[in-house]
């Protein structure tokens, strides 16, 4: 993957102590860094313009698929 290289240049270019500064809040396993103890997750209005599009097309696009088509996906799953 690309993360150790990445990590790596920051180390280079920024240096050791800046780098365990940048990485102190976040993890490569998904969410994990949301649990640590002291921890606090950022909301902002981005995230839940992004959150809010994201399931508003997830719900367009779920809606046009059998007009557009021709199978309706959730038909197909509930009967």
């Amino acid at each position: 993957g690309y993360m150790p290289l990445m990590d790596r240049r920051v180390q280079k270019t920024r240096g050791m102590e800046e780098w365990r500064r940048l990485s102190a809040g976040t993890s490569l396993m998904l969410f994990a860094a949301y649990f640590r103890p002291g921890s606090r997750p950022f909301i902002d209005r981005t995230l839940i313009l992004s959150a809010v599009g994201g399931l508003g097309m997830f719900v367009l696009l779920l809606y046009l698929h059998g007009p557009i088509i021709g199978v309706d996906p959730l038909g197909t799953i509930l009967y």
